[in-house]
């Protein structure tokens, strides 16, 4: 068993039974810390306790004070920090009661909350919900007030990047030189972003969260994004990386620096389904940017996507190796303010 405390809330305590991702938004503890990653840290469960590993953060895990390298066997009353958050193991992990949590890897102990997909979402009597919570469960309240995302109000592209494996990579790699993978893959998604004009909601760890006023834009920055790490993985073996990217165009909230709403979540789901070195669209977008000759893609499967009901139409949008370059620039302006139909999938 381990007990979390996340700053200004009441500690709560976890049994780990398998291995259990910790952060903002991964496939096991969800934490509200801000300063913790998207995919911060993992808890393996072993016979003899818990060993923890880094997950690539950004401002790394640390054990007793000391940031770890590589998988780090943890002992009862061991502190370990992720961000603002501390874990301590306090019983081994088979040891302790626990309330059944429909398959999840770690059971809260006391009322246990699931998020919409099925992951732990640490609950307390502070309880507030991180950024991806609020995008699944549907909560939103519009604040006429922003400034850096007021624009984005309506529809929009929402892109979702993610390093394939990163894990291993981290582990492979060690952490100086992960680092430095992180600094390169980092600098190649903010110079196309920058280029193409969208807007960088937030980056965690190995993944970002942007946005686009347009489906086109999203698309070229998407394929220079591939080319780029590409290109720099071929020059530096030793950094190379494989990123997925999932793109869907909806209505969504902006709030707090932060863009809510189910289509939001679906261009998450669709990034998560995709494969290193691959560009996945929803049909939508891929209706969007219909007739132009210099954006091409295949003709598409029927998914399902990770914590939603039904099937979903998505398409692979090919980046050949003179793709970006030959796109032709789109006119800039203000985003569209209508809300737009989603078209059938071809029969």
């Amino acid at each position: 068993m381990v007990q979390v405390v996340q700053p200004g809330r009441k500690p709560i305590r976890v049994v780990v039974t398998a291995d259990l991702e910790v952060g903002r938004d991964c496939d096991g503890l969800l934490l509200g810390d801000p300063r913790t990653s998207r995919r911060h840290a993992t808890l393996m469960a072993n016979a003899g306790g818990l060993t923890v590993l880094d997950m690539g953060s950004s401002n790394g895990t640390f054990v007793n004070g000391t940031r770890i390298v590589g998988p780090t066997p943890i002992s009862p009353n061991d502190i370990v920090a992720v961000g603002d958050t501390t874990i301590t193991l306090v019983a081994p992990p088979a040891a302790s009661p626990s309330h059944d949590t429909a398959g999840a890897r770690g059971t809260v102990v006391g009322p246990p909350t699931l998020a919409p997909d099925g992951r732990v979402r640490a609950r307390d009597s502070g309880e507030r919900f991180t950024s991806i919570d609020r995008v699944a469960s549907g909560m939103s309240t519009e604040d006429p007030n922003l400034s850096r995302l007021s624009q984005l109000d309506c529809t929009v592209t929402v892109m979702f990047t993610d390093i394939e494996n990163s894990t291993m990579l981290a582990e492979k790699y060690g952490d100086t030189q992960w680092m430095q993978v992180l600094r390169a893959h980092n600098d190649i998604v903010r110079k196309a972003l920058r280029k193409y004009g969208g807007n960088e909601i937030k980056s965690q760890g190995d993944g970002f969260m942007l946005a686009f006023p347009s489906a086109r834009r999203a698309l070229m920055c998407a394929v220079a994004i591939q080319q780029e790490i590409d290109r720099h993985g071929r020059a530096h073996p030793q950094e190379g990386v494989r990123v997925r990217i999932g793109l869907h165009t909806g209505e969504a909230i902006a709030e707090g620096g932060d863009l809510f709403g189910r289509h939001v979540i679906l261009a998450a789901r669709i990034a998560g389904h995709a494969e290193g070195g691959q560009i996945l669209v929803s049909h939508l977008v891929c209706e969007l940017v219909a007739g132009a000759d210099d954006l091409t893609f295949d003709e598409g499967e029927e998914v399902e996507l990770k914590g939603l009901s039904g099937t979903f139409f998505v398409h692979t949008a090919q980046w050949g190796p003179m793709a970006a370059s030959t796109l032709r620039p789109e006119p800039s302006g203000p985003p569209m303010r209508r809300p737009m139909a989603v078209p059938p999938p071809p029969s």
